[in-house]
C-alpha cells in the first residue's frame, strides 16, 4: 500500500480539541485549508510536549533575527464536527523551514509502517500529516493546545498525579485518601 502524505501549507485553521469530560477526553489536532480537513488523534502527553516546543521555537526565532512579528488572536472555538478521524499519531515531528520562515509540524499514523524521518517522503512509510506554520500561528496554537490540557482534571500537589472529584489515594502520602478542596 502507498503512502498518503496530505500536506496544508496556508491553513485556515489549525488547533488542538477534546471530546468528552476531564479523565476520559480524547485530544485530537485539526487542519483545515479550503480543499479538505483532517482530525488526528493524539495523546495528551504528545499535545503538551508538541506546545512546548513550539513555543521554544518561536521564542527563539522571533527573538533573532526575524524581527517583531505580529500577534494573531488564539483561536477557542470548539473542533469542529462531526469528526471523522484520520489516524492515531504515534510519531509527531517538528521542524522549520528557513525558506519559507516556517514551522512544519509532522504527524505519523500509528501501524504497521515505520514512520519516515522527518520530511522523508519515503513511500513504504506510515501516512503522514504536514502543517506548515508562521509564527504567530504558531504562537496562537501552542497557546490554544497548553490551556486545552490544562483544562483537564487538576493535579495533586504532591504527585502530581490528577486528581478526581471524590479526591485519590495519594502515593506520596503514605496512601491516605487526600480530598480536593
Amino acid at each position: 500500500m502507498s503512502r498518503v502524505i496530505r500536506t496544508f501549507t496556508s491553513p485556515l485553521r489549525v488547533v488542538i480539541g477534546t471530546v468528552g469530560l476531564p479523565g476520559e477526553r480524547t485530544f485530537y489536532l485539526q487542519a483545515d485549508d479550503a480543499q479538505s480537513r483532517v482530525w488526528i488523534r493524539v495523546e495528551k502527553q504528545q499535545v503538551a510536549t508538541l506546545a512546548e516546543q513550539m513555543q521554544r521555537i518561536a521564542g527563539t526565532l522571533t527573538e533573532g533575527a526575524l524581527g517583531v512579528q505580529a500577534q494573531i488572536p488564539r483561536d477557542d472555538g470548539p473542533l469542529d464536527t462531526p469528526i471523522e478521524e484520520e489516524f492515531v499519531a504515534a510519531a509527531i515531528g517538528l521542524g522549520w523551514n528557513e525558506d519559507d520562515q516556517r514551522v512544519i509540524i509532522e504527524l505519523h499514523a500509528l501501524g504497521d509502517a515505520e514512520p519516515a524521518d522527518f520530511a522523508d517522503d519515503d513511500d513504504a512509510a506510515a501516512d503522514t500529516v504536514r502543517i506548515w506554520l508562521t509564527l504567530p500561528e504558531t504562537e496562537a496554537f501552542a497557546e490554544r493546545a497548553l490551556a486545552v490540557v490544562a483544562a483537564g482534571r487538576p493535579t495533586c500537589p504532591l504527585c502530581q498525579l490528577p486528581l478526581e472529584p471524590a479526591g485519590h489515594i495519594c502515593p506520596r502520602a503514605n496512601g491516605y485518601r487526600r480530598h480536593t478542596p
